[in-house]
């Protein structure tokens, strides 16, 4: 759910406004655990302006799209 949610809407929002508009709702304990583990498998990106970006692997459609 986490994971989705920030490459739906990648860079568009900061740490705890990702937490904060999650469909459901997580302890941020929780949270924080699941954001270093994408960071750790580079996944995701915080920047310095503390937004979290998007890096991990496309996406089974973006896959079929480049090789047709």
């Amino acid at each position: 759910m986490v994971e989705n949610f920030i490459a739906e809407n990648s860079g568009r929002y900061t740490r705890f406004q990702v937490w904060q508009r999650l469909p459901r709702k997580v302890m941020y304990q929780t949270f924080q655990v699941i954001l270093s583990y994408l960071e750790r498998s580079n996944k995701i990106r915080a920047l310095h302006d503390g937004r979290i970006w998007w890096v991990g692997p496309e996406s089974r459609a973006e896959r079929r799209m480049a090789a047709a």
